[in-house]
């Protein structure tokens, strides 16, 4: 998570301006923090978003939740090298390198999607019939 966060710090500052940086990030408690009660943690900003629910102390539910990272590349900041979301690219770069041939065959997919209704390059192009 400081990882994630420190990039957007390290955007800030190599030209991605004022949108990027530790600022951008907020909390929020959604009811009161308790070991007997039902409440949720949330935290989020550009590259990174979380709600976590408790009840009588315990998580019950972990979304939604969202992690990314740019810059992909190592970079250094604060004289500490940095590269968030390495281990989980680590991770399942390991998994497909361990599919047989047929395994990684049967796991592609042939065809293409391009139907997407709101998302990137789309925002806010809410259909007024809903699908999907």
């Amino acid at each position: 998570m400081q990882q994630i966060i420190n990039a957007d710090e390290y955007l800030n500052v190599n030209g991605g301006g004022a949108v990027y940086g530790a600022g951008n990030y907020y909390i929020a408690f959604l009811g009161t923090p308790s070991t007997t009660t039902q409440w949720e943690l949330q935290f989020g900003g550009h590259h990174l978003a979380f709600a976590n629910t408790y009840k009588e102390g315990k998580l019950i539910g972990a979304t939604p939740a969202f992690r990314s990272s740019e810059p992909f590349a190592a970079f250094t900041w604060n004289n500490v090298t940095n590269q968030p979301l390495e281990q989980e690219r680590a991770s399942l770069s390991n998994v497909l390198k361990a599919l047989s041939s047929a395994e990684l065959t049967t796991a592609t997919l042939s065809s293409t999607f391009s139907d997407l209704v709101v998302g990137p390059q789309k925002d806010g192009n809410f259909p007024s019939t809903p699908s999907g």
